[in-house]
């Protein structure tokens, strides 16, 4: 199985993968991190490489980050180099989790990162112009 780790900004990661599991049930081989302004970065990095190589068991890892530049995407980038068993994602959202989740037993780690990608751009959708179409196609 896949094991996803969810790495952003304060809170943001808890709460993503809070309402999964309200959606999904509890999940095995997901961890949220989620950096502090009194966190030590060193410390940080050490915890997330230590969590990534304890959830690989040989199908990979996926690390979802809030967004690229930030010292979450920096430290997931710095795991990455080298690593051929180990993805990332900046820019997580909500359809992106949701897919990681779903899909996580049926492909490569490639083929899963793909999907994830296609799944959360699917995801970013203007809810009024939405509506607006479909109350045209009810006319």
């Amino acid at each position: 199985m896949i094991g996803i780790i969810v790495a952003t900004h304060g809170g943001f990661a808890a709460g993503m993968v809070d309402g999964m599991e309200l959606l999904c049930g509890r999940q095995e081989k997901v961890v949220a991190f989620g950096l502090r302004i009194e966190d030590d970065l060193d410390a940080f990095a050490e915890e997330i490489i230590r969590k990534a190589d304890e959830l690989d068991d040989g199908d990979g890892v996926l690390l979802l980050v809030d967004f690229v530049g930030g010292s979450p995407a920096n430290i997931t980038g710095g795991l990455l180099a080298g690593r051929r068993n180990m993805e990332g994602i900046a820019g997580v959202n909500f359809p992106m989790l949701l897919e990681a989740i779903n899909s996580r037993d049926e492909g490569t780690l490639k083929e899963l990162t793909d999907q994830c990608k296609a799944v959360g751009r699917m995801g970013i959708i203007d809810i009024k112009e939405r509506m607006e179409d479909m109350e045209k196609e009810d006319e």
